[in-house]
Formats: C-alpha cells, structure tokens, sequence
C-alpha cells in the first residue's frame, strides 16, 4: 500500500514538472497553471521519495534494492525474546567460512534461500552460525516427538537410540510391544512414553526412523540425527576468537600504520548530494519561472 503511494506520488510529480511539456505557453493564465502544476509536481515528488526512503530505512530491507553480489548476503538476523524483531542485515563473506556483518561473526554453514537474487541467510543473536530451515524444523519436530529441551539432551537421545535392538518376532504387535518396552527404559522418553497418545504416535515412526532419528522436514528431505551431529560440529567456529583477535590487530595496525592499496575516493557518498542538489535547482528553476511569470 505504501509503496504503491509512492510510486503513485513520483509519477504524478513526474507528470507535473513535466506540464510546460505538454501545454503550451501563450499567455499569463497558461503560464501560471504551469508554474502551479510543477510546484505541486515537485512536492509529490518529493514527499514519494522521502517517504519510500524512510520506510525503506525502518524496516531494514534498503539492502535489497541494490544489486545482487557473490561475497554478500542478506542476514535475518532475529533478536531474543518469546516475541523477537527480526531485522535485515547485510554480510559480508570473509575468510574461513564466516560471514561478517554490523559489529557480528557467524560461521558460514551454506544453508540459506534467495530473495530476488540476494543470498539470504538466518542468524541469532545467541547463535553464532547461520541455521537453514530445515534444522530449525527438525529440531521443533523432534521437540513435539520426544520431548527434548536442548543440544545436551538431544545428543544423549541420540546415543541411546543407537542401543536399540531390532525386535525379532513373527507378530507385529510383539514387535512393537518389544520396542515400546526397550524406549521406556530410556529416562528421557518417560514424558512421552507415559502419554498414551504422543507416544502412539512416536512408535508409528517404527524401529528404523525411530534408531536414527528420522524426519520428513520442509524442504521435502528426510535428515537424520548424523546428519544434524555433523552440522553442529562442522558450525561450530572454534576458531572464532582468533579470527576476531587477528581482524582487530589488522584493523588497528592499517588504521595506524598504511594506507589500503589502491584505495580511492569513494564516488558512493557523491550520490545523496547529487541528489539534493539536483532538487535544490529543480526547485529553483520552478520557483523563479513562477515568480517571473507572476
């Protein structure tokens, strides 16, 4: 609604200061009816753009407006809380894997999606790797199953898993009783196995999803709890604290002692008052054929 404001606000602006276009000029009335309709033009013009831009700015999303680029992603980063904000930042992908953005580190794990071309990632505050949807369902999925409340749990879940032993027999409902008999011995299922009904539904899972941890997640793939093992050791950044300390050191000695090589003035800065000087004569051009014509 907002942007299509804008964009409705920009063209009718764009309509007036172009009037003495398609009108002509041949006597005072004319004259003045033009110099009114680029007046108006100009403050349709700009309040579109002022109000584009500060909505732009509010919610966080001015980065997607610039081009896409393959050392560079957009981070969902998600504040703490039972109800976090979520704001778009921009990152940077910087040696050994990491993605740097605003005074942040995450460890690069690859799982992302894209918006527009834009390499998007979600991070946390509390988290210091990016997480992929599918990790972030599997884990809610596996809460909802058995019950788990954090990574300690869920790895000794894990282990206890693999212990189990196939039930052998030529009745199906002896098989099962056999499993549902050898998960109740497991502490951490006790909540679930003691609910008739969530732990029907854990036990319809059967032996082989059940031993590894199986399940169907978002993306349509079945990953298992190997699979997620081996994520989190792989996103964990062990090295984290060096690469931080060695970025400082680099920043400090550049900052103290050299100039970047090649470095040169940075033309990006000339674009705001480029702009603003390109309205500020616009509106002069205006202002004074008005005044003339007056």
């Amino acid at each position: 609604m907002i942007f299509g404001m804008c964009i409705l606000l920009i063209f009718l602006g764009t309509m007036g200061l172009s009037m003495d276009l398609f009108v002509p000029i041949t006597d005072m009335a004319t004259a003045q009816l033009v110099g009114i309709m680029n007046m108006f033009g100009l403050m349709f013009t700009i309040v579109g753009l002022i109000v584009l831009a500060v909505r732009g700015y509010q919610t966080t999303m001015v980065g997607f407006f610039d081009l896409p680029k393959a050392n560079s992603t957009m981070n969902f980063h998600h504040r703490r809380g039972n109800n976090p904000n979520v704001f778009v930042q921009k990152g940077k992908l910087i040696d050994l894997e990491y993605i740097k953005s605003k005074n942040k580190i995450f460890k690069d794990t690859g799982g992302g999606f894209r918006i527009a071309g834009h390499d998007c990632r979600n991070t946390y505050e509390t988290i210091c790797f990016d997480i992929p949807n599918w990790l972030s369902d599997y884990f809610y999925q596996l809460k909802q199953k058995t019950g788990i409340r954090n990574s300690d749990e869920f790895t000794k879940l894990a282990c206890q898993l693999r212990r189990l032993k196939k039930p052998v027999s030529m009745n199906s409902y002896d098989e099962r009783k056999q499993l549902e008999t050898q998960l109740k011995d497991i502490e951490l299922l006790e909540p679930i196995m003691n609910d008739h009904e969530k732990s029907k539904k854990f036990l319809d899972m059967g032996f082989d999803k059940i031993k590894r941890l199986e399940l169907l997640c978002i993306d349509g793939i079945t990953h298992h709890s190997e699979e997620v093992e081996d994520f989190i050791e792989g996103a964990t950044p062990n090295e984290l604290d060096a690469l931080t300390k060695q970025q400082y050191l680099n920043d400090q000695m550049k900052a103290r002692n050299y100039k970047e090589a090649g470095s040169t003035f940075n033309y990006e800065m000339l674009i705001p008052v480029g702009i603003g000087m390109f309205i500020a004569i616009l509106g002069t051009i205006v202002f004074m054929s008005y005044i003339g014509g007056s």
